[in-house]
């Protein structure tokens, strides 16, 4: 009859705990699975209590590189379990971990969209428009990324205009050397791949065009 002969903190991970039958590391549980399953030196380690012990060892690691990749970068809910399933975690194992980490709070989707709505609107300047396929690339389900967009749309309204603008000016003026419509064509092309649509540049460029004639110097006679 195996016996379990050691239980030993992991020297990597916080709150887990390796189980040792024969000497050997055979799995490692935190210390709720081991005081539920009521394992201590000199416990059996057969029949149904090694096959519990080993689904909750797998769980575990699964759970535990769910977190490990959050601590990388946040992610959706839907990103998550594609790259824990895609790692070859099992999906029994992957929803779990999705689940408690919902209840804990670590994963949010919808914080995490506004998040990235914010991010992108600031940082790059995207459009709205753009930031939507930037949630779909992430996995963000659609129903979530929509009222993300709403959210942000709502309460940051001129400081989308105002990236818009700040993209304009910036591309138009690393353009000033070229004629004209070399310059206009660069311009409406770049900010065309940033999502925006037509309506959005020609409305950017003429208030460009409006600051730069109030910008001007005046003239004598």
């Amino acid at each position: 009859m195996r016996r379990v002969t050691g239980i030993a903190t992991n020297a990597h991970r916080q709150g887990r705990f390796d189980i040792q039958v024969d000497g050997q590391t055979v799995a490692t549980l935190s210390l709720e699975t081991v005081e539920r399953l009521n394992l201590s030196i000199g416990s059996q380690w057969s029949g149904e209590t090694a096959e519990s012990a080993m689904r909750e060892a797998a769980a575990t690691a699964t759970y535990d590189r769910a977190l490990d990749t959050l601590a990388r970068r946040a992610r959706s809910t839907g990103e998550l379990a594609y790259l824990l399933v895609r790692r070859g975690e099992p999906s029994e194992h992957v929803q779990a971990a999705i689940e408690r980490l919902t209840t804990l709070g670590l994963l949010d989707d919808t914080a995490y969209a506004v998040g990235v709505v914010r991010s992108k609107i600031a940082g790059a300047a995207f459009s709205l428009r753009r930031v939507r396929t930037e949630l779909t690339r992430r996995r963000v389900a659609r129903d979530v990324a929509d009222k993300a967009i709403s959210m942000v749309a709502a309460e940051e309204g001129p400081r989308v205009r105002d990236a818009l603008d700040r993209l304009t000016s910036r591309k138009a003026r690393s353009l000033a050397s070229l004629s004209p419509d070399v310059q206009r064509r660069r311009l409406w092309a770049h900010l065309a791949r940033r999502g925006y649509d037509v309506d959005e540049i020609r409305a950017a460029v003429e208030r460009l065009a409006r600051q730069s004639e109030g910008d001007a110097p005046e003239t004598s006679d």
